[in-house]
């Protein structure tokens, strides 16, 4: 279980949460940068950070099944199927869930590192390569509920992300994945991979292996001012 993600969930857009007006919430806090009330937040009882990240859980539209609904008379009538609203984390889950497939298929049709699809570049990620990806992209949220509780002290306070009740935050893979030139950022958002696979190619980094309480260290240089996570 080393690569699960835990998931927090957040509102959605501002003028659909306004209609529903739970105290607690300012009118300027109430969208995707505040948590959701009924969202669980760490740490755990061993003191390690959850959430991992964040995703929208608040009135969601899911699929619904065809299924009888019973009537006062002991009669039953047919539901249609379609669409439903519901929240939880476990709306913010399946959301967080799509993404990662996206993301999967960013790699596997060959779109890193150009942003345009190119078969040769292709490759299976790791499920770690996954996690890091989505981890990285993360964008703390600064609305309600999404580092304080009741004015209580918390980690978050003292130290920067990760926090108890967000994690590291929303997670936007437009962060940190691009699509060719076509996005307006590409030239600023650069993303170098450094992953442990096995692709056969025993002069590179690559195939190099880790056993577990060992450690390997990169040198990265930084050519600007820009934000590196």
């Amino acid at each position: 279980a080393k690569n699960i993600l835990s998931v927090g969930a957040t509102l959605n857009s501002q003028r659909y949460w306004l209609q529903f007006n739970i105290p607690g919430y300012e009118p300027e806090e109430q969208g995707q940068m505040s948590m959701a009330y009924f969202s669980s937040n760490g740490p755990t009882a061993d003191l390690r950070i959850k959430p991992d990240v964040s995703a929208p859980g608040f009135q969601t539209e899911s699929a619904r099944n065809a299924q009888p609904a019973p009537l006062c008379n002991g009669d039953s009538t047919s539901v249609q199927d379609g669409t439903q609203t519901l929240s939880g984390t476990s709306m913010a889950t399946p959301t967080l869930s799509g993404t990662v497939a996206t993301v999967r298929q960013y790699f596997t049709e060959g779109f890193y590192p150009s942003g345009s699809r190119i078969a040769a570049n292709a490759f299976e990620p790791s499920a770690s390569l996954l996690k890091a990806v989505i981890i990285n992209s993360a964008e703390e949220m600064t609305g309600s509920k999404a580092s304080l509780e009741n004015g209580s002290l918390l980690r978050n306070q003292i130290l920067p992300r990760p926090y108890y009740h967000q994690g590291y935050g929303r997670a936007n893979p437009s962060s940190n994945l691009f699509f060719g030139l076509t996005y307006p950022f590409a030239a600023s958002l650069p993303m170098a991979i450094l992953s442990y696979t096995e692709d056969g190619d025993a002069s590179d980094f690559s195939d190099r292996t880790i056993a577990s309480g060992e450690t390997d260290e990169f040198c990265v240089s930084v050519l600007s001012e820009d934000e590196i996570r």
